[in-house]
């Protein structure tokens, strides 16, 4: 294979992974964020879902996960909070879940 013929199919490949991103991102996002949300917590889960979706589209795996934590932590305290309780503070993932 010659080397543009590599650079385009890296290319594809990169764009063919980043609407697969997108995709399944849109619907996690259809599905994380209720009406009953103020703005607020709008971003509380738009802002990691964005890192996310920023972290996947380079490849920087690390962050990813972390921004992938923090997307669930976010729900988690959003759903204890819509439910009339306040989430502990410090608390782990494991515990919040």
């Amino acid at each position: 294979m010659t080397t543009p013929g590599r650079e385009e199919a890296d290319r594809t490949r990169r764009i063919a992974c980043e609407a697969a991103i997108d995709g399944a991102l849109d619907a996690r996002r259809a599905t994380l964020l209720k009406p009953w949300m103020n703005d607020a917590q709008r971003r509380a889960i738009e802002d990691p879902l964005h890192r996310l979706r920023t972290a996947l589209d380079a490849e920087h795996w690390t962050t990813a996960v972390g921004a992938a934590k923090d997307l669930a932590e976010a729900a988690c305290k959003l759903t204890i909070q819509h439910a009339c309780q306040e989430p502990p503070p410090n608390t782990s993932l494991p515990t919040l879940f």
